[in-house]
């Protein structure tokens, strides 16, 4: 179902499920009114499973897919089959890209539904087409990437320069509530520890 125009142009984003208004609003701003409407016109909102893959290692990636509600994890499989978390989304207007260049190539991961959820989608094609007529879309397609590499940045720096115990402290902090949303197995493949080593961290701190 196409999502309604942006009526309400002074829409603030106060949590829950996210309208195309308040990611075009509060969450990357656009300041020209009619690309915010043309915006609007060509996002889509879905409902999507727990189990829903969204982007498919190897396969062309066509959507830009943001969070509305829900938790998402991105993985992928290397060359024996293991599956290896490198990230979570987990707060609306969080982007789930295929590839980091935002173009419509192979998908580099998968990203999947942890849990229900809704995602608000706008395709590439929509998107390419609006930059021969709006210069600001550039500045929109910056601050994804922008947000993106700095999510990606804290996180490698975590996981690459502090302990078990600390990284378990972290995850915590930066997504609250996953904990107890997320299988074991899958917040320890991100943490860069054995499920074992979860479970005794999480125990001796519940203790």
């Amino acid at each position: 179902m196409l999502l309604q125009n942006c009526a309400n142009k002074s829409a603030v984003y106060r949590g829950g499920n996210m309208t195309a208004s308040e990611l075009y609003t509060s969450i990357y701003p656009i300041r020209n009114p009619e690309l915010r409407e043309q915006l609007c016109q060509r996002t889509i909102k879905k409902m999507v499973r727990k189990g829903t893959i969204l982007t498919s290692q190897g396969k062309k990636w066509t959507e830009l897919l943001f969070l509305s509600e829900g938790i998402a994890r991105g993985y992928l499989l290397d060359k024996v089959g293991r599956d290896i978390t490198i990230c979570f989304e987990n707060m609306p207007g969080e982007v789930m890209a295929g590839t980091p260049h935002l173009k419509a190539e192979d998908s580099t991961i998968n990203m999947e539904m942890v849990t229900d959820g809704e995602i608000l989608a706008i395709s590439l094609e929509d998107l390419y087409s609006l930059q021969h007529h709006y210069q600001d879309i550039f500045l929109f397609q910056n601050l994804l990437l922008s947000r993106t590499l700095e999510k990606q940045w804290k996180a490698r720096l975590m996981l690459y320069k502090t302990e078990s115990s600390e990284r378990y402290q972290w995850f915590l902090r930066e997504y609250p509530g996953l904990i107890d949303k997320v299988g074991h197995k899958k917040i320890a493949s991100f943490l860069a520890m054995s499920p074992v080593t979860l479970s005794r961290i999480r125990h001796r701190k519940d203790e």
